[in-house]
C-alpha cells in the first residue's frame, strides 16, 4: 500500500495486514456450517385450518469471538404465484424462534412453527437462508394442502326423464380437492332424488336414470374423507333446483263412446293428466277437422280431466274423435275415441189388453213391432203403467206382457215403448197408444205396523188399501203369545179410517201378547197378526237401597244405584226422591237428572232437622215406568256419622232407630191402656150416683130423683127400714134452709103408698163392687125402672 501517510516500512505492513484479514475472512466463511431439519426441499402435507409443521435452520461459525461476527437467519415465505414476504416477527400463522447464529462454533437453531394452516399456503414455499460472504444459504420447504370440496348453489338443472344431466357445482376459484382424498354426498329435499342417481368428477356432478319424481329443490353435502386414514377432512353446501321434464301422462278415458241420437255425448280424453312443461290440448272430429269452442262442442281441458261436450248428436257424428297433447319437448301424444250414436225404434202399434185369471191384481197387455226397429234394433220393450195412486215399470222382449201386483179396484192407464240399447246406452223411442184397464175390487189389504208398549198399553199400528171400496169397520184383538186363546177385542173403539189405536187392557206384565187386526168393505173382511210384543218393556229394576255415607247439621248426603235396566230397556233413567216427613227441598217427589244405567249418584239432601226420623222413598223411572218405591229410614242425628254404611231393611228401622221406635210404641200402648182404665172408672162412679127412676102410683107415673144415702162403714147388723115418699111435688130448697128428713117431707105431701127396702147386714160396701150384684141383694115390693 503506497499511501502518502505511510512510510514504505509501514505501507508494507499494512497491505500485510490486510492480506491476512482477507484470508481470514475466507477461512471463517469457509468454517460455517448449515444444515435443515427436515431436509432442504421437503414437501409438507397438511389439513386446513390446523396447526402446521415445525421447521428449522442449523448453523454454526468454526471460530469467532461470541457475541462477535453474529450470523442472522432470514425466513420468508413465496404464495404461489407471488412475491417473497419476510416473516420478521411471529404472528397470528407462524412462530419464529432464535433466528441468530453466533460464531463460537456452537450448532444453533433457528425454528419456524406454521401455527394455522390458511388456504393462501397452498402451494408456498418457505425457506431459511444463512448470510454468507458468499450469498445467503437457503434451505427451502414446500408446503401442500389438504382441504374439503367447495360447492357452490346452481340455480336450475333441466334433464328429460330417463335421461341424464351434467352441471358444474364444484367452485373452480378454489383448489381442487386433493387426490387422495374421496368425496361423498348427502341429499335434503323436496324431491326423490338418491345417492345412486349421483356421479362426481370435480367440479362437475351428473345425475342419471331420472324420473319426474326427482324434480325438486335440494342442499347437497359434499364430505372430503382422507382414503388412508378415513378421517373427514371437510365438508361444503350446495344448493340445487332440479327439474325434470316428461311426456303427458294420464289415465286414459274410455276408448268407445255411444251417445243416444239428439242427447250429449262426452268423450274423455284423459284425467289426472300431468307433463313437464305443461301440454297444449287439441281435438278433432271424425273427418280431421280441428276444433274449436262454441257451437255444438264444449271442452274441459283441466289437470284432473280433458274432455268434450258435443251436444245434439246426429248420425254423422258417428266416428273416431283425437285428442291431441303436445308440451313441445317430447313428440305430440294422440288419444283415439270412438263415437257410436244410438238411435231409437218408432212407436209399438196395436196395443190392447186381454183377459187374466186374477183381474184383481193381474192384467195381459200385447202389442205390434215398431215399423222402424232403431240402431241398433229392438234390444227390449218398456211397458209402464200407472194409476192414481201408483205406477209401474215393466220390461218385456217379447210383444207380450203380464202385469201383477196391481192394487184390486184401480183404472190403470198402459203404454208401451220400444228401446234401442248400446254401450249402456238406451235410447227410447215414442210410447204406443194408451190402454186404460181396471181390476176388480177386493177385501182390504192389512200390513202390521210398529208395537210399542208404552205405561199403560200398546201403541197398535198398521197400514191398511181398502181394496177399492170404502172400509166400514176395523176390529183389533189381542191375545198371550205362543197361547191358543182366542182374541179378544180391546176396549177402545177404532174408526174406519184409523191406521193406530192405543189398546189400554189387563196386560199381564212382562208378557208377551199378539194383536189381530180385521179390516172389512163392502167386499170381504180380511185380518193380519202382529206381534209379540212384552208388556212393560224396559221398566227399570227397583233401585238399590240408599247408602247414607255422611251427615251434619242440616245434611244428609246417600249415595243412589239401580240394579238394572229391564229386559230390552235402552237409554237412561232418572230418580225420584220423596220424604215423611216432606223436606223443602225434595219437592215431593224431586226428579233428578238423568244417569246411565248402573252409575252410582252422590245425593246431598238439605234441610234436615237433627233428632228427626225421616223415611226416604226411592224410585227409578224411565221412559217406559216407574218402579215401586223402596224406602230406608234415617234417624238425623247432627254431625254424628252413621253406625253403618249399611241402610235398613225397607219398612223397618235401621239399628240405629230401633230403640227410639220401639220405645214410642211401648208408651202408645200404656197410653190407650191408662185411657181404658179411666174410661172404666168413671163409669163405675157414675153408676153408683143417683139418676132419673120412675114409679108407679095407680095409672099414673111419678119421676123420682134417686137420693144418695150414706149408710156409713159402722152399720151394724139388723134389718133397717128406709120409707121413700112420693116426691111428685117435690122442690129443693134453698142451700140456707134446713134440711128435710124423709118424715119431715113425706108428711107435707098427700099420703102416698110406700116400700119398704129392706138392707142386710153387712161389711162396709166396697165401692168397685159391680152394681148388679148390690141390685140382686134389694128387696122391693114396688117395680122401680
Amino acid at each position: 500500500f503506497r499511501l502518502p501517510i505511510f512510510t514504505q516500512a509501514e505501507g508494507k505492513k499494512m497491505g500485510i495486514f490486510v492480506v491476512f484479514v482477507f484470508v481470514a475472512v475466507i477461512v471463517s466463511t469457509a468454517a460455517n456450517s448449515f444444515t435443515t431439519s427436515p431436509p432442504s426441499g421437503t414437501q409438507f402435507s397438511f389439513d386446513l385450518n390446523v396447526p402446521g409443521p415445525n421447521m428449522s435452520c442449523i448453523g454454526y461459525r468454526a471460530f469467532g469471538v461470541s457475541g462477535l461476527f453474529q450470523q442472522q437467519t432470514a425466513w420468508s415465505v413465496t404464495e404461489k404465484g407471488k412475491t417473497r414476504t419476510t416473516i420478521v416477527t411471529s404472528n397470528t400463522t407462524f412462530m419464529l424462534s432464535n433466528d441468530t447464529i453466533e460464531a463460537n462454533g456452537v450448532p444453533a437453531t433457528s425454528s419456524l412453527t406454521v401455527l394455522n394452516v390458511t388456504s393462501n399456503l397452498d402451494g408456498a414455499t418457505l425457506d431459511c437462508s444463512f448470510p454468507s460472504i458468499g450469498g445467503a444459504i437457503p434451505g427451502v420447504f414446500m408446503l401442500n394442502i389438504y382441504r374439503p370440496p367447495v360447492l357452490k348453489s346452481v340455480s336450475t338443472v333441466t334433464g328429460l326423464k330417463n335421461g341424464s344431466v351434467t352441471f358444474q357445482i364444484g367452485d373452480t376459484s378454489s383448489p381442487p380437492p386433493y387426490p387422495q382424498d374421496t368425496i361423498s354426498f348427502t341429499i335434503a329435499g323436496t324431491g326423490s332424488l338418491g345417492l345412486a342417481q349421483i356421479q362426481y368428477n370435480h367440479p362437475n356432478m351428473t345425475l342419471t336414470g331420472l324420473t319426474e319424481a326427482n324434480t325438486g329443490a335440494y342442499t347437497l353435502t359434499a364430505t372430503n374423507t382422507r382414503l388412508v386414514t378415513n378421517t373427514i377432512i371437510g365438508s361444503s353446501n350446495g344448493n340445487l333446483n332440479l327439474i325434470v321434464q316428461f311426456p303427458p301422462v294420464f289415465t286414459a278415458g274410455p276408448s268407445l263412446v255411444a251417445a243416444a241420437l239428439g242427447l250429449p255425448a262426452t268423450l274423455v280424453c284423459g284425467t289426472n293428466l300431468r307433463s313437464n312443461p305443461p301440454s297444449s290440448i287439441l281435438w278433432k272430429n271424425s273427418n280431421g277437422v280441428t276444433l274449436t269452442t262454441g257451437g255444438r262442442y264444449a271442452f274441459g281441458n283441466g289437470s284432473d280431466n280433458v274432455y268434450i261436450i258435443i251436444s245434439n248428436t246426429t248420425t254423422s257424428d258417428n266416428g273416431t274423435w283425437s285428442c291431441v297433447l303436445n308440451n313441445g319437448v317430447f313428440a305430440p301424444l294422440v288419444v283415439n275415441i270412438d263415437l257410436f250414436i244410438v238411435v231409437p225404434p218408432s212407436q209399438p202399434n196395436n196395443a190392447t189388453s186381454n183377459d187374466v185369471s186374477d183381474p184383481t191384481t193381474q192384467l195381459y197387455i200385447s202389442w205390434q213391432p215398431p215399423n222402424s226397429l232403431g240402431v241398433p234394433p229392438v234390444s227390449f220393450y218398456m211397458v209402464i203403467t200407472t194409476s192414481s195412486l201408483d205406477s209401474k215399470n215393466q220390461t218385456a222382449n217379447t210383444t207380450n206382457a203380464l202385469i201383477t201386483k196391481l192394487r184390486p179396484g184401480l183404472s190403470y192407464d198402459i203404454t208401451v215403448m220400444g228401446v234401442s240399447a248400446f254401450g249402456g246406452v238406451l235410447a227410447v223411442g215414442p210410447a204406443s197408444d194408451k190402454v186404460t184397464f181396471s181390476t176388480d175390487p177386493a177385501a182390504p189389504t192389512l200390513m202390521c205396523g210398529a208395537l210399542i208398549a208404552a205405561s199403560g198399553g200398546v201403541n197398535v199400528s198398521w197400514s191398511v188399501y181398502n181394496g177399492g171400496r170404502d172400509i166400514t169397520a176395523v176390529q183389533i184383538g189381542y191375545t198371550l203369545a205362543g197361547s191358543n186363546q182366542q182374541y179378544q177385542t180391546i176396549q177402545a173403539s177404532v174408526m174406519p179410517n184409523a191406521t193406530s189405536v192405543m189398546a189400554r187392557e189387563q196386560f199381564l206384565a212382562t208378557r208377551s201378547y199378539s194383536f189381530q187386526i180385521s179390516a172389512k168393505n163392502s167386499v170381504g173382511m180380511s185380518n193380519v197378526t202382529c206381534g209379540p210384543v212384552l208388556i212393560n218393556e224396559g221398566i227399570p229394576l227397583r233401585p238399590d237401597l240408599p247408602i247414607i255415607v255422611s251427615t251434619k247439621p242440616g245434611t244428609i248426603t246417600m249415595t243412589l244405584s239401580v240394579a238394572a235396566s229391564g229386559a230390552g230397556a235402552t237409554g237412561s233413567f232418572a230418580f225420584i226422591i220423596s220424604s215423611v216427613p216432606s223436606i223443602d227441598m225434595i219437592s215431593s217427589p224431586y226428579r233428578f237428572p238423568t244417569y246411565t244405567d248402573g252409575e252410582k249418584v252422590s245425593v246431598v239432601i238439605n234441610n234436615i232437622k237433627d233428632g228427626v226420623t225421616y223415611v226416604f222413598y226411592i224410585s227409578a223411572s224411565n221412559a217406559f215406568g216407574t218402579t215401586s218405591p223402596q224406602s230406608t229410614v234415617w234417624l238425623a242425628n247432627g254431625t254424628t256419622p252413621p253406625a253403618t254404611a249399611t241402610p235398613a231393611t225397607p219398612g223397618q228401622p235401621s239399628s240405629s232407630v230401633a230403640g227410639p221406635v220401639a220405645g214410642g210404641v211401648i208408651g202408645g200402648i200404656v197410653f190407650v191402656l191408662l185411657i181404658l182404665i179411666i174410661i172404666v172408672v168413671i163409669y163405675l162412679v157414675l153408676r153408683q150416683r143417683g139418676g132419673t127412676y120412675e114409679m108407679e102410683k095407680g095409672n099414673k107415673g111419678v119421676k123420682v130423683e134417686e137420693i144418695d144415702v150414706d149408710l156409713g162403714e159402722d152399720i151394724q147388723p139388723a134389718k133397717q127400714e128406709i120409707h121413700y115418699a112420693e116426691l111428685g111435688s117435690f122442690k129443693p130448697k134453698e142451700p140456707t134452709q134446713p134440711k128435710l128428713t124423709i118424715a119431715q117431707k113425706a108428711a107435707e105431701e098427700e099420703p102416698v103408698t110406700y116400700s119398704t127396702v129392706q138392707i142386710n147386714s153387712a161389711a162396709p160396701k166396697d165401692p168397685t163392687q159391680d152394681a148388679s150384684a148390690a141390685a140382686s141383694k134389694t128387696d122391693t115390693s114396688t117395680t122401680m125402672v
